[in-house]
């Protein structure tokens, strides 16, 4: 029986690839990368870190200034939290399984700083813990921790998010995971993937949640 509900925070609660791709340039021609625009930023999600790099026009020699790159990320994207907003009826999937007595919690490649604030400026108060987890490809080792801190089975977890990393992260954890269509990747990179289940609307989540009792 799940227990725990953990949500990723971009492109799974809020709609905020608008800002990524912002705060990205800002930095690329601070560090001489490739810039991107919305359709890039999705395509490049799809390629791994390796393609990553290369299609930044990252030097092999300028790799080590990733980790300082994703820290200025994070700081600069908190400047611009007021301008992100719900997805349509994603708040209110969260009051109704807050009601329905889950432990809604947040794990995030953001920083938990930025989680804080946004909810702190939005009034929403149904989460008990938020998690960062470290750079882009540490969520798995942290739905680790987040298990051992909170005493539970995997069994007892479900994940959502909106990336084929998410779901990837999950099946090294064996984490039941549902993937929501109106995020980052597309359904056809997230089906690839072989997800537990689907989302195309955030209602979606309530279905499978019931179906799972």
């Amino acid at each position: 029986m799940k227990k725990h509900i953990v949500f990723d925070f971009d492109g799974t609660l809020v709609d905020s690839v608008d800002v990524v791709v912002k705060v990205y340039n800002g930095l690329a021609l601070k560090y001489k990368f490739n810039t991107l625009n919305s359709s890039d930023y999705r395509m490049m999600m799809n390629l791994s870190l390796k393609e990553k790099i290369k299609a930044l026009n990252v030097p092999m020699r300028r790799v080590f200034l990733i980790k300082r790159f994703s820290q200025e990320f994070k700081n600069n994207y908190s400047v611009h939290l007021k301008s992100l907003r719900f997805f349509d009826g994603v708040v209110d999937v969260i009051k109704q399984l807050n009601e329905k007595g889950y432990t809604i919690s947040i794990i995030t490649s953001n920083s938990k700083a930025n989680i804080l604030e946004y909810m702190e400026h939005q009034e929403v108060s149904y989460f008990k813990q938020v998690m960062s987890s470290n750079g882009l490809f540490g969520k798995d080792k942290t739905l680790k921790k987040y298990m051992k801190d909170n005493q539970l089975h995997s069994s007892e977890l479900m994940y959502i998010g909106d990336e084929v990393r998410d779901i990837q992260a999950c099946k090294k954890k064996n984490v039941e995971v549902i993937a929501v269509t109106w995020g980052v990747d597309p359904r056809e990179a997230l089906v690839i993937e072989r997800p537990d289940h689907l989302a195309d609307e955030p209602k979606d989540i309530l279905r499978i949640l019931q179906s799972n009792l």
